[in-house]
């Protein structure tokens, strides 16, 4: 894997994460703010940032698009990485 397909995939913005895989978002004060998938809650504790990052404010995980996909679907950081640039070609 080479350097510019990491980099490739961490511009992916994580609300076209979130809508590739239909998770559900508001914007609040301009922010996309979701109920956590990484605790159980029902407030919407998750912001998405738009310079490329995440935050819980209820459990505290917080990271790029990567580390999201890992996390969230359970994949491989190449799994991750191919995925992204997949969803940032648009496929």
């Amino acid at each position: 894997m080479k350097d510019s397909d990491i980099e490739q995939a961490k511009e992916v913005l994580i609300i076209d994460v979130l809508e590739r895989l239909s998770i559900p978002y508001d914007f609040v004060g301009g922010q996309a703010k979701i109920i956590c998938p990484f605790h159980e809650e029902m407030n919407k504790s998750m912001v998405v940032y738009d310079d490329g990052h995440y935050h819980c404010y209820g459990c505290s995980e917080h990271g790029d698009s990567i580390q999201f996909v890992r996390k969230f679907l359970g994949l491989s950081f190449q799994e991750s990485v191919e995925l992204l640039n997949m969803i940032g070609e648009g496929k």
